[in-house]
């Protein structure tokens, strides 16, 4: 007989609670912004923050309030979508149905918000290292092995104005691996060193830690990059968007964080926004930096290595939100905690063709990007 104890909003709870415990990226990124977002369909909301300002200098003998150059209270704002929808629905059977809560958890709620959760870790891990992929150290595709890569990721951070105070590390399992081989953390001549050794946690080096392995953590996806693909019109200096057309697929899709060069120049533009396209073109491709040199129509656009999905960042940098849409009719309910929610729904068929049956379904959005490019480094080996 099922136990009519067990119903969606204890099953939600406890589904949230295994969400915040899976999660290990998506648990270092503000959710700051997740009450804001349309509950509807995750919908997208405006971001506002103050980008990096230059304080001016003036001789105090000259200085009166009449000389001094006045700037205004400046804001920037970028659009944030969260409708990346993320789901895992089960068949319930008569002995299922008949579990005690614990039992239920156990068997069935925590196998699928794990399933939930590696994929949340994959779209978060894709969306910061593609926004932060215009300033990387190393070789693209090399996972980081040696004390310099550290160091001169870290130099590039501070050079490019980032705030040293929270420095984050994102990190695979073969960066990590190379990483507990490394003297600076596993040499009793470092403070600290010897629980590298014993619980394979690496401690704060350099400024930079927490170290999050995440096992999402991959090679970055890039899109539909085959074909010749040529500039579709010219380009001038500063010009923040390009089109490109011949790729191979007929509807292209570019990632966030997809490299390619143009003909005639070395510099290496970054694709800021996933951009969809048709007729083998993608048109108005947001980039960074902006064109450094007049560029023709059909000059050949070359597509850079993929790189690993191995970053440092500042936190401060990074928007986020895990959202559900809102409970059904019946038998559904919503539950928030952490900065985050869960939607749990059952439901009950009688007459499709593999006959009567009950479900469940876990489901929620989630959404996010990098607000401050300059605020992390995508971290690759040297390289030889």
């Amino acid at each position: 007989m099922p136990n009519t104890f067990i119903t969606a909003e204890p099953i939600a709870r406890d589904a949230v609670l295994e969400l915040d415990n899976s999660l290990v990226l998506g648990n270092s990124i503000p959710r700051d912004v997740q009450d804001d977002f349309t509950k509807s369909s995750g919908g997208q909301v405006t971001v506002t923050y103050v980008p990096d300002e230059t304080a001016l200098t003036q001789d105090h003998k000259n200085a009166s309030p009449s000389s001094l150059t006045t700037s205004g209270i400046v804001e920037k704002e970028v659009s944030v979508d969260a409708l990346h929808y993320v789901y895992h629905k089960k068949k319930i059977t008569t002995k299922e149905a008949a579990y005690e809560l614990d039992a239920f958890t156990k068997k069935v709620t925590r196998p699928s918000v794990k399933a939930i959760a590696v994929q949340i870790e994959q779209f978060f891990a894709n969306r910061i290292t593609g926004g932060f992929a215009r300033y990387m150290y190393g070789a693209a595709g090399n996972a980081m092995s040696a004390k310099g890569d550290i160091t001169g990721a870290r130099k590039m951070l501070v050079d490019q104005g980032c705030p040293m105070s929270n420095i984050v590390a994102l990190m695979d399992s073969e960066a990590e691996m190379n990483m507990l081989n490394l003297d600076i953390f596993q040499s009793s001549d470092y403070q600290g060193a010897g629980s590298a050794l014993q619980m394979a946690q690496l401690p704060k080096r350099f400024g930079i830690g927490p170290w999050l392995l995440s096992s999402e953590a991959g090679t970055h996806t890039q899109g539909d990059i085959a074909g010749t693909v040529l500039l579709n019109g010219a380009g001038a200096v500063g010009d923040t968007t390009v089109s490109l057309d011949g790729f191979t697929e007929d509807a292209p899709t570019l990632y966030p964080g997809t490299q390619f060069t143009l003909a005639g120049t070395s510099t290496v533009y970054t694709v800021q926004e996933k951009v969809v396209g048709a007729d083998n073109a993608i048109s108005d491709i947001p980039i960074s930096p902006a064109l450094t040199a007049v560029e023709g129509d059909g000059d050949a656009a070359t597509f850079e290595d993929a790189f690993v999905e191995n970053c440092f960042f500042n936190p401060g940098g990074v928007v986020g939100a895990v959202i559900a849409p809102p409970p059904l009719r019946s038998n559904s309910a919503v539950v928030k905690y952490n900065g985050m929610s869960v939607r749990v729904s059952f439901e009950s068929t009688t007459g499709d063709d593999s006959g009567a049956a009950d479900y469940i379904l876990f489901d929620t959005y989630v959404g996010g990007r990098v607000l401050r490019e300059n605020f992390g480094v995508v971290v690759q080996g040297a390289g030889s």
